[in-house]
């Protein structure tokens, strides 16, 4: 038989560059490139699939590229769609017009939630992490729904007061961490752990990364908050791992996570920033994760992410059982999807191809897995309880690597934290 294939990194996208000022969502004075899918001669695009709802008010803290992504999901997955926008920078808010005409612009976030909140209300915390706890409770306060951009917390006081803010809103908290929840591939490996087609899982390798793709340097070079820890919270596990944890999340379902071991490295690489700019951030990450699941079962988990290292490209998730093994393609950028199978019967391996979802799809899905838990319908959304427990987890990362010791996060300390 032959072997599975080598499970290889999507291309990237096609990429238009608009010059705008920076706004909220980069603080950043200077003019910035902000990267636009190419989706014909739009912006954006509508699904292809007809609207899922018929009216929605969408409140935008931030102006910015993360924005404007979230307000052309929220046009092509309603079909009325009452969009508002803040942000101080005029330049911001005069771009953000400039691609939905029919949109609200105001200053302040505050002044713009003023307005009496309806039921179905989303406000989405589309700022860098540093802003996110004030305006997930400002929001919350105000009576809405809130999705916010990852990652979604800095430290454990702002877990635990935006825990605290939710249980007395009774709000719902979305984190859009969840968007390659909606990779069929990640689908299909949470359906044969679940079905036991893998047997007792006993070993995870996830090594996820490229080795020159550092936020702030070779991606995004004018937002240098990246680097800046005071202002995203770490580095690269801060940016990519809350994708990684959610991914391992929804398909071992655990409700303890004992960091065993943790490092956090920047390799001495060419190419740094000048030395006024601060960088004290990892460029790479390496953690020894111990998930204690609800089965009952102890899955170690060997867990790697880069954006800058001397290692060669990292692409492996890996899960291993007692019936067979499956390798997958987790991020799924673009283009088919590869799902590898090892069993009984296929010991040299099953290949199996999987379609994306349609295009757009990974811009579009928190929004969308936000609207069909809040309309009642099968969801992805990472909300509440679980969002917390996985900013939690990430954080506790960083606490292991800081202070050398096994550091211990269980999700029932927010067991009480509105989910649905």
């Amino acid at each position: 038989m032959p072997q599975c294939p080598t499970l290889k990194r999507a291309p990237q996208r096609p990429q238009r560059w608009l010059p705008i000022r920076a706004p909220i969502s980069s603080r950043i004075p200077a003019a910035v490139w902000v990267r636009v899918h190419a989706m014909g001669s739009g912006i954006f695009r509508a699904s292809e699939r007809s609207p899922m709802s018929r009216s929605l008010r969408l409140f935008l803290v931030g102006a910015g590229t993360m924005a404007r992504q979230h307000a052309a999901a929220g046009v092509a997955l309603v079909r009325d769609v009452d969009l508002h926008a803040a942000d101080p920078s005029p330049e911001a808010r005069e771009a953000f017009a400039a691609l939905f005409p029919s949109a609200t612009l105001h200053e302040d976030a505050e002044a713009m939630l003023a307005a009496e909140a309806e039921e179905t209300d989303i406000v989405v915390v589309a700022t860098p992490p540093w802003l996110h706890r004030s305006y997930i409770e400002g929001a919350a306060r105000s009576g809405r729904h809130v999705l916010c951009e990852k990652p979604l917390l800095m430290s454990t006081e702002d877990i635990e007061a935006v825990a605290e803010t939710l249980r007395e809103t009774g709000r719902l908290l979305g984190c859009c961490s969840m968007r390659f929840l909606a990779n069929p591939a990640n689908r299909r490996v949470a359906e044969l752990v679940e079905g036991g087609e893998l047997g007792d899982i006993y070993s995870v390798r996830w090594l996820q990364g490229l080795h020159r793709f550092r936020s702030g340097i070779e991606w995004q070079p004018e937002s240098p908050f990246f680097l800046d820890k005071s202002r995203n919270g770490g580095g690269v596990m801060m940016d990519w791992a809350a994708y990684d944890l959610c991914i391992l999340q929804d398909i071992l379902h655990p409700h303890t996570i004992r960091v065993l071991h943790a490092t956090m490295v920047q390799p001495e690489l060419p190419a740094d920033p000048a030395p006024t700019t601060v960088f004290d951030v990892e460029t790479h990450g390496v953690a020894t994760l111990l998930y204690e699941c609800a089965d009952g079962s102890l899955v170690p988990v060997h867990f790697e992410r880069q954006s800058g290292s001397f290692d060669r490209d990292l692409s492996e998730s890996t899960l291993t059982g007692t019936r067979g093994s499956v390798s997958w393609s987790c991020m799924g950028w673009e283009g088919d999807i590869e799902l590898c199978l090892r069993n009984a019967s296929h010991e040299e391996g099953k290949s199996q191809t999987l379609s994306p979802p349609g295009e757009g799809w990974l811009d579009r899905a928190p929004l969308e897995a936000m609207l069909n838990l809040i309309e009642g319908r099968p969801h992805h959304a990472l909300t509440g309880a679980d969002a917390l427990f996985q900013a939690a987890a990430l954080r506790a990362i960083y606490e292991a690597a800081e202070t050398g010791r096994e550091v211990v996060v269980r999700r029932d300390p927010f067991a009480d934290v509105p989910t649905r």
